[in-house]
């Protein structure tokens, strides 16, 4: 009998967009967890790398610190932009710690709801902001 493969941890080759997002929701849940940040996938972008080396060399969870930097400043940028919008509520509400139930509470809705419609979009916007980061690393 094939024993289930464990998930990949690393952001090694071309992952897929859908892969990229699954990590990206991961590390969302886990924004006030420097440990799990820095063991997760997203930490060993070059981005983060470039943090950890100019900010957090010697610190305890350096990528880990380093990645909820990246993260918390992508978010108050959504939030800043879509200031008003679902989208732009859950991403402040994220990167302040609250939980997506407050959040929802807040906004007079249920927290399924929230996470299937808008929790998609600010994943994307993350996501394209990440890319972003990126190319402008590479390009530095």
């Amino acid at each position: 009998m094939n024993k289930p493969r464990p998930p990949d941890r690393s952001l090694s080759g071309r992952p897929t967009t859908a892969m990229v997002d699954l990590r990206i929701r991961e590390a969302l849940r886990f924004l006030d967890d420097p440990i799990a940040l820095g063991d997760g996938p997203l930490a060993t972008l070059p981005v983060v790398a470039k943090l950890v080396a100019s900010r957090y060399q010697g610190r305890t969870c350096p990528e880990g610190l380093a990645l909820r930097a990246l993260l918390r400043g992508i978010l108050a940028e959504i939030g800043r932009d879509l200031e008003g919008s679902f989208v732009g509520s859950l991403a402040n509400g994220l990167r302040n710690g609250r939980t997506q139930a407050d959040i929802a509470r807040e906004l007079g809705t249920s927290e399924e709801w929230l996470c299937r419609r808008f929790k998609p979009q600010l994943i994307r916007l993350v996501r394209e902001r990440l890319a972003a980061a990126e190319l402008i690393e590479a390009a530095a």
